[in-house]
C-alpha cells in the first residue's frame, strides 16, 4: 500500500489550506467586504440585471463604500441604516430614487443627493450633520416631503438638532416639506405640532422665570443671613 511521508502530507495540507484561504478572501471581495459590489446586489435581490432593481435593502452590514450603487439606476426605494458610510456622492446618478434611508452612518456632508429630483422621503437621523445649513443643497428638491434629521425613540440625531431654531430653520428652509422627524409641520394634522411647539416654547419661558426668582430668592436669603450675622458680633 501507497503511504505519504509524514512531510509530503504536512505540504499538501499548506497548500489546501492556503487556497482554502484565498478562496474564502476571494469569495468575501465578490459579496462586498465594506463596498457594494454586483455579486453582493445579485445575492440580495435575485436579480441578474442589477438596473431592474427597484428596492434594496443592505441595512447592517458594515458597507463603508457605495461601490457599484450608481448603476442601480430604476432604484426606487434604499434602505442603507446603520453602515458605516462617509460619503454620498456615488448616489447621485439615481434619480428615479423616492425614499432612502441613511440613518445611523458617519457622514457629515450630504453632496451627492442633491441631483436626486424625485426624492419624496429622507431618512439621516444618528449622523454628522452640524448645522442646517448643511441641508442648503438639498432645497432645490422640489418632491421631499418627509425629511428626518432626528428620531427619539431610539435615539438618534444629529448635532444640527441641537440648535435652539433648528425646527423653524428647516420649515423654513423646505416649505413643500409635510413632515419633519415624524411630526407633520403643514396640511391637516399640523396644527397639534404648532400647539405642542408653542408650549414648549411657554413651558421654557416659565421654567427660566422660576430659576430666575429662585436665584433671587437665594441671594436676598444670602444677604438676610450676613445682615444678621453683623448684627450678632
Amino acid at each position: 500500500m501507497y503511504q505519504i511521508s509524514p512531510i509530503r502530507w504536512y505540504m499538501l495540507c499548506l497548500v489546501h489550506g492556503t487556497e482554502r484561504r484565498a478562496s474564502q478572501q476571494t469569495e468575501e471581495t465578490d459579496l462586498g467586504g465594506g463596498a457594494i459590489t454586483r455579486s453582493l446586489l445579485k445575492i440580495t435581490t435575485g436579480e441578474f440585471d442589477i438596473e431592474s432593481i427597484h428596492t434594496l435593502a443592505l441595512k447592517n452590514l458594515d458597507i463603508s463604500d457605495l461601490g457599484c450603487i450608481g448603476e442601480c439606476l430604476g432604484l426606487e426605494r434604499l434602505d442603507l441604516s446603520y453602515n458605516d458610510i462617509t460619503k454620498l456622492h456615488k448616489l447621485a446618478g439615481l434619480s428615479a430614487l423616492q425614499n432612502l434611508n441613511l440613518s445611523a452612518n458617519r457622514f457629515s456632508s450630504l453632496d451627492g443627493l442633491q441631483s436626486l429630483e424625485n426624492l419624496h422621503s429622507l431618512n439621516i437621523a444618528g449622523n454628522l450633520i452640524g448645522s442646517v445649513d448643511s441641508l442648503q443643497c438639498l432645497t432645490g428638491l422640489q418632491n421631499l416631503r418627509e425629511l428626518r434629521l432626528k428620531d427619539d425613540s431610539i435615539k438618534l440625531s444629529n448635532p444640527a438638532c441641537l440648535h435652539p431654531s433648528y425646527t423653524a430653520d428647516i420649515i423654513e428652509m423646505f416649505p413643500s416639506l409635510v413632515l419633519l422627524d415624524g411630526q407633520r409641520v403643514r396640511g391637516q394634522g399640523s396644527e397639534l405640532f404648532y400647539i405642542c411647539q408653542e408650549m414648549d416654547k411657554e413651558l421654557k419661558n416659565l421654567l427660566a422665570s422660576c430659576q430666575r426668582l429662585s436665584q433671587k430668592a437665594a441671594d436676598k436669603l444670602k444677604e438676610f443671613e450676613k445682615q444678621a450675622s453683623q448684627q450678632q458680633n
